[in-house]
């Protein structure tokens, strides 16, 4: 037996005689703060889990990366009870947390180098590719059927398609028999008002995917990880130009591909034989219509809300600016003297006060609430400063606004040091670092 089952939204496994293959289990809760919901919740951790519980296969799990719709930590808690016995494959990063987290949790787990195979049984295998931005793309082989998930990785550009063309090549893939890919949007796109750039936004998505099936030319591709929506009541109007079956249907950038893309809801399932393109076309109407319908349906979510003082967050940011001096020796006051990073202007909205953080003077009150960068309340930004990926983590949800696309880049370079500090850069490992603010500063 050789079959493959869709879990929910960057989630599927692979099962055989001999052992399951998690991909990225993600089935309830929220992600990113409160800011995505599924939209399918009929998946728990439980029933999985009990599934697992039942089966004396050898069980496998690989991360691509560790954001939260991706790596769950309450489905974690509950495996280390049930299977504490499960392997994990994880790519090479500088930070080690995810590997630390696991290993912290007893949890075995293998490190794996880009393009470094690791055996699932006599006839299967997985290898892993880190790729921007800590993420990372796995090729899986099956009893000679292979599965390329390329999950969240930015692969748009016709040298980014060669690069995994050579990895297969590499691995000695002639023929891919499945690629996962992205289909949708999926952080801030603009204000309200900015329709038009969260079109932009969703048709660049559509012409990457044609440009991976061009160069990479897959039998079958699914599209998945973008069954999610922008669930908070600040953020929800970011779904109105996201992408759905419907719009990939209607797309004239895949309509040369379209026999052969297809969808899967949670559960459905397929044996991976010679029968494989048709048991998805057979598949492939329920599940549109599935999704179609649930998007359809959401509803923005009424969560709680912590509101901070001003002293609070002043001082958080203070105890943040300290250690990212810290750890970088205070070089990013000199990338902030020459106006590489500026500092920028935050109007907390529930507070209605605006403040200028800065890596090179203070923290400072402004006199006036015309003059900011970005809004957000204090609770996002609360989170922003004290989490390790917390401005990156607002900018995926997008519940804040930008006074400007300016106003936005400012924003996204302000975040760097976070960024860094996050993947494990500092003084401690100088010639990376090096590198890092080289190959950003091309950029």
């Amino acid at each position: 037996m050789k079959a493959l089952k869709f879990l929910n939204h960057a989630s599927y496994m692979c099962e055989t005689d001999e052992f399951i293959l998690l991909c990225d289990p993600w089935l309830e809760g929220t992600a990113f703060n409160n800011g995505w919901a599924l939209l399918d919740n009929s998946t728990k951790n439980d029933l999985l889990l009990d599934e697992l519980s039942q089966t004396q296969k050898n069980i496998y799990i690989w991360y691509s990366h560790e954001h939260s719709d991706h790596f769950s930590i309450p489905f974690l808690k509950k495996l280390k009870r049930v299977k504490p016995e499960t392997k994990f494959f994880f790519q090479t990063t500088e930070d080690d947390r995810v590997v630390s987290f696991l290993t912290t949790n007893d949890f075995n787990v293998e490190v794996l180098k880009d393009g470094q195979i690791a055996s699932l049984s006599n006839d299967s295998w997985i290898s892993i590719s880190s790729w921007k931005s800590g993420d990372s793309l796995s090729l899986v082989c099956i009893d000679g059927y292979t599965i390329l998930n390329l999950n969240d990785c930015i692969i748009s550009t016709t040298a980014d398609c060669n690069k995994v063309k050579n990895l297969l090549q590499n691995s000695n893939i002639r023929n891919l028999d499945i690629l996962f890919t992205q289909f949708g949007y999926a952080s801030w796109c603009g204000n309200e008002n900015d329709v038009e750039e969260r079109k932009s936004e969703a048709d660049e998505k559509l012409k990457r995917i044609a440009t991976q099936l061009k160069i990479l030319q897959p039998s079958n591709t699914v599209l998945f990880a973008s069954f999610v929506y922008f669930s908070s009541r600040y953020n929800f109007y970011l779904n109105d130009c996201q992408n759905t079956p419907k719009t990939v249907r209607n797309s004239i950038h895949l309509k040369p591909y379209s026999n052969d893309i297809f969808f899967m809801k949670p559960l459905d399932c397929v044996v991976l034989d010679v029968n494989l393109g048709h048991s998805l076309r057979a598949l492939t109407v329920a599940a549109e219509k599935h999704w179609q319908d649930t998007y359809s349906q959401v509803e923005p979510i009424e969560y709680d809300k912590i509101r901070y003082e001003l002293t609070d967050i002043m001082k958080a940011f203070k105890s943040y600016k300290l250690r990212v001096h810290s750890v970088f020796v205070g070089i990013f006051a000199l990338i902030e003297l020459i106006g590489v990073i500026k500092p920028l202007k935050i109007h907390i909205v529930d507070l209605n006060k605006v403040i200028k953080l800065s890596y090179l003077k203070r923290t400072t009150t402004l006199n006036t609430l015309d003059e900011w960068d970005i809004a957000m309340s204090s609770d996002d930004l609360m989170f922003s400063i004290t989490r390790d990926f917390g401005f990156d983590c607002t900018h995926v949800n997008g519940r804040f606004r930008a006074a400007s696309k300016e106003s936005n880049s400012k924003f996204l370079y302000f975040s760097g040091p976070q960024n860094m500090l996050k993947q494990g850069f500092g003084f401690r490992k100088p010639l990376k670092t090096i590198k890092e603010f080289m190959r950003l500063a091309k950029r």
